[in-house]
């Protein structure tokens, strides 16, 4: 902890990042993310369905110009 990297250029801007915690990855219980895939899946399904549906109305539409 408190380690710091050497200087990271992104594009034209230089960083240097230290590090403030290290959290170990693990497994979560299935139940303590169940509401928040439903709702990630929920939110993916209706972002599709919305696309497609803009598809459709571009595909369809009549364009007049005055």
């Amino acid at each position: 902890m408190g380690d710091v990297s050497d200087v990271i250029q992104i594009d034209q801007a230089y960083t240097i990042v230290r590090l403030g915690e290290h959290t170990l990855a693990g497994a979560a219980k299935f139940e303590s993310v169940r509401v928040q895939l439903a709702k990630e899946l929920q939110q993916t399904k209706r972002n599709e369905l919305r696309a497609a549906l803009d598809k459709k109305l571009r595909q369809d539409a009549k364009v007049e110009e005055l």
